[in-house]
């Protein structure tokens, strides 16, 4: 299967019981696959839940949860690398 270039990254933080501070970040990779005859749309989820006596942190959450996802996705480094400069290259890292 090869990797076609429409990959998606989008990241959903959920805030604890209280609605106060987030605690979960949600990453959810979809991208085209080329299965030979077409493409297929596939959809990974990583997540990374922060301790409650733990600080927040979106850079950590983000990093962490997509580093889960494109594990499920069984990327190549050099597809894995393409992901983490364009991703760096687009969002804050505070």
């Amino acid at each position: 299967m090869q990797l076609t270039a429409n990959s998606q990254v989008q990241f959903v933080h959920w805030k604890d019981d209280r609605g106060q501070t987030p605690r979960e970040t949600e990453a959810i990779l979809t991208m085209q696959r080329d299965t030979g005859e077409d493409a297929a749309e596939f959809t990974y989820i990583g997540i990374a839940t922060c301790n409650p006596q733990d600080n927040y942190s979106r850079a950590l959450g983000r990093k962490l949860a997509l580093a889960r996802a494109m594990k499920q996705a069984q990327l190549s480094k050099e597809t894995r690398t393409q992901m983490w400069r364009a991703l760096w290259s687009r969002v804050r890292r505070d």
